[in-house]
């Protein structure tokens, strides 16, 4: 108990989690295993090797989006269809318009901080 009492004392301090309120508490770690976990269920029991390519597939996602699927799925020679790639497309361009939307957020808090 007088292990964890200091440690309670720091993860409940005000501050810390006032800095915690809003959108802004997933690091990119965790952005990351949220992928991994998408391709890769909890649920159901997978191999090593189907683990190891869910984490290679949320790696190409978390850096290229799902153009970067695309660029997978044509190196393996495997066909797309006209409407999976619109679906790709849209849902990157939604990414970023969200990522530009909250980036835009953020620094106008910060400036209104400096004020």
């Amino acid at each position: 108990m007088d292990t964890i009492k200091p440690i309670f004392k720091d993860i409940s301090n005000p501050a810390l989690l006032k800095s915690c309120l809003g959108e802004k508490t997933q690091n990119t770690n965790e952005s990351l295993n949220s992928l991994i976990w998408n391709f890769c269920s909890k649920n159901t029991n997978s191999s090593k090797q189907i683990a190891h390519i869910a984490c290679n597939l949320a790696c190409i996602s978390y850096n290229s989006g799902e153009k970067g699927i695309l660029n997978v799925l044509k190196e393996l020679e495997l066909d797309t269809g006209e409407q999976q790639v619109k679906d790709s497309l849209l849902r990157d361009k939604e990414r970023i318009k969200l990522a530009e939307r909250c980036c835009q957020k953020a620094t106008l808090e910060a400036r209104k901080a400096k004020k």
